[in-house]
Order: C-alpha cells, then structure tokens, then sequence
C-alpha cells in the first residue's frame, strides 16, 4: 500500500504505550509534496505521530539475519567482558612472575581502574560518532584500535604500557557500550528487541569467563593476546552486517535504507514496503523535533535520561565491578578452602547460564518483573557476604580468625553466586536494554553520551576506591553498602519505572511525553 495513499485515521491513531487509549493526532497535514525522487511523501506537522505495523519478518528462520546481526556486534561486548575481567586473573600473575620487579599496591589500584577511566571519556566521544557517523560504523572503526590496545599490553616492556593498553581497550569497550544498544533496538523487531539488546551484557559474561578460563593456565601475556582475538572476530563478521536503517533514514538515504530493513527483515523489498513507510513517518517527525542539546533537557526527554542514569547507578554502585576484577582475591580474603580459581571459574560460567536465561525470557515477562527479583535477590546475597565478614572481623585473634565461622566457609561462595545470578537476569543486561529503548529517537547520541558516561564514571569511581572503602567501613561494611544500593533500585524500580514489552520505541517515546505526572502514569502498570 503506497503511503501517499492511506486514510488520514490510519496517521492519527496511535496505540498508547501503556494504556491502549485512542489518541488523535492534533495536526495532522494530508497534504502532499513531491520528494526529490518523484513520489510522495506526507507533509507532517504533528508533535507525535505514529504507525504501527507487524513485524516483517516470520519466525526463526526469517529473523536469522537479525540474530546474526546481534552476534556479530556483541562479539565486541566479549572483548568488553575481557577488559573487566583481564586483572582478576593478571594482577595474581604478574605478582609472581615480576616482569617489572615488583608490582606495588599503588600500581595495581590503578590497572583496573584505567580501563574504566578510558570508558568514560570514550561516551561522549562516541554519542558524537554514533549520530553523525552512523551505529555500526562507530563500532568497527573501534575494532583495529581495540586490537591494538590488547597488543601493547601483551608486548608490555614496563607498567606504563599496561596502563596505556588498559587505558586504549577501555575507550574501545565504552565506545561500544553506547553504540551497540542503539543499534540492536533499531534493527530488531519489537517482539525479540528485548532479546537481542540483552545479548550486550550475555556476551559480555561470555568474554569474563573466556579470560578466567584462559587465565586459569596461561601467563598474563597470552591472556592478552587472547582477548585481541574478540575485536579481530568482531570486525570481520560486521563485514556483511548493513548500517541500521533508522539511520540511513536519518541521513535521507532512502535506498539504502530500504536495503538495510529488507536485508534484517529477511525478506523482498516488497514485503517490507508497508513497514518502511512506517519507518519513514516516525523518522520524519522525529526529526521535527530538534537535536541540540537546549532539546536535551525538555521534561519529555529528562525523564527517560533520569530513569537511565538511575538504573546504570544501581548497575555499577551495587558491587559488580570490584567483585568482577578481584574476584580470585575476594576468595582468597575468604578462605572458603576451595581452589580460588575454580571459584572464579564457576561464577563466570554461573553468570553466563544466568545472562542467557535472561536473554530467553526478557521478552516474555518483561523487564520490570526480572528487575524486581533481580535487585531483591542481590540485596539478600550482599547482606549475606557482609554478615559473613562480619563474623569473621569480630574475631581479633588473626590466626584464630576463622575458627568460630569454619561452618559457613560456604556463604562467600554462595553468596556471590546468588548476586551473579541475580544480576545477571536483571540489572545487568536489562540496563541497556532500556538504554536502547526509552532514550528519544532525535537525541539519541547526546542521551546515550548522557547515561553511558554516567556509567562508566561511577565504574571508575568504585573500582578506584574500592580499597580505600574496605580500610575505611570494612569488608562487612562495603558489601553491606552494596546491599544496600540494591534495595534503593528495588524501590525505585517499584515505583518509578515502566515496563516496555512489546512497544515499539515511537510507543514508549509518546508515553515520556505526556504531561502527567510521571509517577501517576507509570504505577498505571503495576
């Protein structure tokens, strides 16, 4: 059906995002005008527009395209996953091969953290690249850096190249952290969008447990030239992955934008025209709206940036990070009597399994219900590690420290498995995938910059003084800290946040516009 030919009512009926309500478009124009390429295209005047249309592509089969797509762009998430995790298993390594004599305390304080630092600066560089540039060519012109990032370290002749190596891969991993979510919730459809944004953090857990394996066995040299080998893997499978055609859309390239729906569609040009033209019209009005950063701060964009900044604040401040990157020396604290690398071995693999089931089941139960349980369970279990610590610290005898506690040598162990778990079927991947969601289409870089930096910002505030806040409150006292970070996202999860299955984005963009109270229309889906 040729979109200059539709009825008026077929523009102006807009399914709401939570409330099925029939809403009227209040200027619609049905005039015509005549686009450089000879057809039509409507003249809109409208605060929102919208028009829904099912999915193009059918079953398994016809989304392998799309899946394909999703796998290749996160196999970059596991060169991520990689940057985390290379001191749980390195720092051990370097401690007892010193290649550069002895590795101070000061010196490693730093190693994880500069990873971090890098990620944060990258964010606003990379909301840039993505809006200009384009989502999937930001992440490959990252991909030969990131390599080379992973070179330095593993040809490290002193700590300054490890500190220049971690400092380069983790620029790359923040680059990409923001790019990926943008482009997986344009390209997917609605019904698996939940899915595919989640493989961000899956592959993530894929690539933490790919360097505890290999760290297990090789030197912290060959684990770096490891983690190499998920960049150069990333950039040669998004050879034959097209750029997202909302974007192609956004830089007025009509043909190759039609290509792109119809390549991740799996399907004819024909078949996707009506889908297309839906595309057309949300992209239009989009772009009606303004993309400076004076539009960044309307009401109807701060509340999504709000609800972002929140939930990557509960996402970092929670613990994951530092339990993360000294994982083999948290056991090792612990003295649970189990091998401390088969310890780090099991949480990764634990975290995996826990990231996949999250991937499976997101778009059926959506995404509040795997918060809800995701940060009540992560309360539980960092209430069990502070009590754990607790008990042991009361006990100021240090050759005796563990002798009235010998019984619960299995709660650090337990305890942490819990948090991984529930953290990874929660607040982990489902973090971005509201990134991807909620965050306006016609600012989408400058709100993704926005919420990522926050993220990595906090990542390397809490890495950093990770050490100094045990000195200060105790280990019982840090863990309790995280526990307590998780009970406030509950609670603000609870309340505040809304659940976006089965919306399109256009949808959930129409219900942040509204002018009610946010609280009042978002308790509406309880």
């Amino acid at each position: 059906m040729k979109l200059d030919n539709r009825k008026e009512s077929e523009f102006t009926e807009i399914v709401g995002p939570f409330h099925h309500e029939r809403q009227e478009s209040s200027s619609y124009n049905p005039e015509r005008k005549a686009s450089s390429e000879g057809s039509y295209v409507p003249t809109l005047d409208v605060t929102f527009v919208h028009v829904t249309s099912k999915p193009t592509s059918k079953g398994c089969f016809g989304r392998w395209h799309q899946l394909y797509a999703a796998l290749a762009v996160t196999m970059s998430a596991a060169g991520l996953g990689s940057i985390l995790a290379y001191t749980a298993t390195a720092l051990p390594d370097l401690r007892n091969a010193k290649p550069f004599g002895e590795v101070t305390s000061s010196q490693e304080t730093w190693i994880g953290p500069l990873a971090l630092l890098g990620a944060a600066v990258a964010c606003p560089i990379a909301g840039f690249l993505v809006d200009i540039f384009g989502r999937r060519r930001t992440i490959v012109w990252f991909m030969p850096l990131f390599l080379s990032g992973w070179l330095i370290i593993g040809l490290a002749q002193n700590i300054e190249m490890i500190y220049i190596g971690r400092f380069i891969t983790g620029f790359c991993g923040g680059s990409i952290s923001l790019a990926i979510p943008v482009f997986l919730a344009e390209v997917s459809d609605v019904d698996i969008r939940g899915t595919l944004t989640s493989f961000l953090d899956m592959m993530v857990t894929v690539g933490i447990l790919y360097i505890y394996l290999i760290g297990t066995y090789t030197s912290w040299q060959t684990q770096a030239f490891a983690c190499g080998v998920l960049p150069l893997l990333c950039l040669i499978l998004m050879f034959f992955v097209p750029e997202s055609p909302r974007f192609l859309l956004q830089k007025d390239d009509r043909e190759n934008a039609k290509k792109s729906l119809s390549w991740f569609r799996h399907s004819t040009l024909e078949q996707i025209e009506e889908e297309f033209h839906t595309l057309l019209v949300s992209v239009t009005e989009s772009q009606d709206k303004g993309s400076s950063w004076k539009d960044v701060f309307k009401v109807p964009v701060l509340k999504p940036i709000v609800i972002g900044m929140t939930l990557m604040f509960v996402q970092q401040c929670s613990g994951i990070l530092p339990i993360t990157l000294y994982t083999v020396d948290i056991f090792h604290s612990a003295r649970t009597g189990i091998n401390d690398n088969l310890s780090t071995n099991i949480v990764g693999l634990i975290q995996v399994v826990a990231t996949i089931t999250a991937a499976l089941v997101v778009d059926r139960y959506g995404r509040r219900l795997l918060l809800l349980l995701s940060t009540g369970f992560m309360t539980i279990s960092m209430s069990g590690m502070a009590s754990f610590f607790y008990m042991k610290n009361r006990n100021n005898d240090p050759a005796n420290q563990f002798s009235s506690i010998g019984h619960l040598s299995w709660l650090p162990l337990t305890s942490l498995l819990i948090f991984v778990v529930a953290f990874s079927i929660g607040v982990g991947p489902i973090s971005w995938v509201y990134m991807g969601e909620i965050l306006p289409n016609h600012v989408r870089g400058k709100c993704s910059g926005i919420v990522t930096i926050t993220s990595w910002s906090l990542s390397f505030a809490i890495t950093l003084g990770f050490g100094g806040l045990i000195t200060v409150v105790g280990e019982d006292g840090g863990y309790g800290i995280f526990g307590l970070v998780s009970l406030i996202g509950f609670v603000f999860i609870y309340f505040c946040l809304p659940e976006t299955k089965g919306r399109t984005l256009d949808e959930i963009q129409i219900h942040f516009a509204k002018k009610n109270n946010l609280k009042n229309n978002l308790t509406e889906d309880l």
